[in-house]
């Protein structure tokens, strides 16, 4: 989690549509593709929200001041209660994410990377799994 809200609008380059993710898990940066719709949702969030580049991209009622993992946790629980969704996880979106990768066709080996996994044998058991279903 601590990944999204260190994110600022600095680390997007809509010119080649590119996320620069610097505070990762496994302490590495990592440059990820946005989708054509991640790419529009953006631009419009932007547009709505403003804000220079060292701003933190996900902010809380206060603009300019990082979201905490908390403030992001209630958002996706209250999101998912209004929804009829009950797990509540931000966990549960990179698990759908993967999954879903998985179903329309991505390799193992690119699955791993987007998810900045540094060992394939998380993605491989997934893939299996997957594959069962």
């Amino acid at each position: 989690m601590s990944t999204l809200v260190n994110l600022k609008i600095g680390d997007l380059d809509f010119d080649n549509q590119l996320i620069k993710l610097s505070h990762t898990k496994n302490k590495k940066a990592q440059i990820i593709p946005m989708n054509r719709t991640l790419f529009e949702v953006l631009q419009e969030y932007l547009l709505y929200r403003k804000g220079d580049k060292e701003v933190y991209l996900f902010c809380s009622q206060q603009i300019g001041k990082k979201l905490t993992n908390g403030g992001i946790q209630m958002a996706i629980k209250n999101y998912h209660l209004k929804k009829g969704i009950n797990s509540h996880s931000i966990h549960k979106f990179r698990h759908t994410f993967a999954k879903t990768s998985i179903k329309n066709g991505v390799d193992v080996f690119t699955l791993m990377k987007l998810l900045g996994h540094s060992s394939i044998k998380v993605i491989k058991n997934m893939y299996i799994f997957s594959q069962m279903i």
